[in-house]
């Protein structure tokens, strides 16, 4: 569904229709995602203060499953990795984050041998060379686990990057400048339009000609409204990962100040410091600011699956994929 302009959540509404739904408890928000039954379609951002052990069990207790950040030392990220698994039966070990080289290499090895089976290979633009290397390495070292790759901006970078591969990823994440603390179109004139975006990567991602199984489409970022997670879906994601709806629980991993929270992407100046990554070749593409303490990660989930249950109501849809067959958007 490619389209002239380009598009973001608020270019878009979802048009109503006639609804045998009774009630919203009735419809089905549930969806499977790398090997998983998760409760809802959506995931926490790996950013450093959002990801945390406390808000991955806070996930995981709801019934989807919560991501870790990669920029604590090794040793500090297999304990985190440890304490992020629910103590309350269900289990669900979070998804780990991995970079490029040699040093994220032994994060990967040392998060495998503690039970890591899901991995992100995450970068700020995963369309190059050396992420394929990384990605060809990983999947050859841990041939039996599940792996997300991103960020990509287009559906033809994902196509680029599926030819020089080995092995095709369970899902690639997409979105390039669309999260609300990130300057990247500001900074280097680059990205994409997060509804545009989705559009044209799951275009790339539905020609099955190409493909032996179906790669998974994880939008990241650019979500503001609930309702956003919904119009994600409809335009071809699969699960939705979110930053600032998170980052204000109280289960976030930023600092707490009177009543509000910090929340920065991780290609500010602050994270830059922690992750050592300051050079005057390197400018900062993104921002620190603080957001207000929203409550609990589960008041937040309710937020979220009682929006999403509305809108397959006011489509007439009693689960996902008849929502994303059914829906139909109206440009404003």
């Amino acid at each position: 569904m490619s389209q002239d302009k380009l598009l973001d959540f608020d270019s878009v509404l979802i048009e109503p229709q006639f609804s045998m739904v009774r009630s919203r408890k009735d419809v089905d928000v549930s969806t499977d995602f790398l090997g998983m039954k998760l409760s809802l379609p959506v995931m926490n951002s790996n950013m450093d203060t959002v990801a945390s052990p406390s808000l991955c069990r806070a996930l995981s207790d709801y019934g989807t499953v919560g991501t870790l950040h990669r920029f604590w030392s090794i040793e500090e990220n297999v304990k985190a990795f440890v304490e992020s698994i629910s103590p309350e039966g269900k289990g669900v070990c979070p998804i780990v984050s991995i970079g490029i080289g040699d040093k994220e290499f032994e994060r990967a090895q040392a998060l495998y041998d503690v039970g890591a089976s899901r991995f992100m290979l995450d970068v700020a633009h995963a369309a190059n060379i050396s992420a394929v290397e990384m990605y060809n390495r990983l999947v050859k070292e841990f041939p039996y686990c599940y792996f997300i790759v991103g960020d990509f901006g287009t559906g033809k970078e994902i196509l680029e990057f599926l030819t020089k591969v080995s092995k095709f990823p369970d899902a690639v994440k997409v979105g390039i400048g669309v999260g609300s603390v990130c300057h990247t179109k500001l900074v280097t004139g680059v990205g994409s339009a997060a509804l545009s975006c989705l559009f044209d990567c799951a275009d790339a991602l539905d020609d099955s000609d190409l493909f032996d199984k179906k790669i998974q489409l994880v939008l990241d970022g650019g979500v503001q409204h609930y309702g956003d997670i919904a119009k994600a879906l409809v335009a071809g994601a699969d699960v939705v990962i979110s930053g600032s709806m998170f980052a204000g629980c109280l289960e976030a991993g930023g600092k707490q100040f009177n009543g509000v929270k910090e929340y920065r992407g991780s290609a500010s100046l602050p994270s830059y410091e922690v992750q050592g990554k300051v050079a005057t070749w390197r400018a900062p593409e993104g921002t620190s600011t603080m957001i207000q303490i929203t409550g609990t990660a589960s008041e937040v989930l309710n937020n979220i699956n009682g929006g999403l249950r509305s809108s397959l109501s006011y489509v007439g849809a009693f689960n996902l994929d008849e929502f994303k067959a059914k829906a139909k958007f109206q440009y404003k």
